[in-house]
């Protein structure tokens, strides 16, 4: 029940942010590189499957620390472990959007060194992708893994 209620907490901070407006869009997650982001065709990503990951993110790991917001109110961290011990880290950036056209706005975020994350999961990954010292983060959520 704990594990369900904490799920259920994490779940509505990403609502009260940015998540709200991007998955509840009905259109996929953004594919991001160095000139931008934009949304893939419709089928790549639901929105029911992006839901279901941040579920499955919250559900079947630990939170391991408060969720805390930078000083500009935007960049939204929750401190997570899973079952196998690994330290993982909910990020996303509450002031960045995705237009009517499919265009996303993200911002770059430095990934904190002591944890020794070495990749990532977006909503829409079932793999993890290699990660450097920085990430391309918008309004969903991305999960940094060990």
């Amino acid at each position: 029940m704990k594990r369900l209620m904490l799920a259920f907490a994490a779940i509505t901070l990403f609502v009260t942010t940015a998540a709200l407006p991007c998955l509840a869009d009905g259109n996929p997650e953004p594919i991001c590189d160095k000139n931008g982001c934009q949304k893939p065709p419709l089928p790549q990503v639901a929105s029911s499957t992006s839901w279901q990951n941040l579920f499955n993110w919250v559900t079947f790991n630990t939170l391991a620390s408060q969720c805390t917001v930078d000083a500009g109110g935007n960049i939204w961290t929750c401190g997570f472990t899973s079952p196998s011990g690994a330290q993982l880290l909910l990020v996303e950036d509450s002031s960045q959007t995705c237009a009517a056209n499919g265009i996303c706005s993200y911002s770059s975020y430095t990934v904190p060194t002591g944890p020794g994350y070495t990749q990532y999961f977006t909503l829409g990954s079932s793999t993890g992708i290699s990660l450097g010292s920085t990430v391309n983060i918008g309004c969903y959520p991305i999960m940094l893994s060990q």
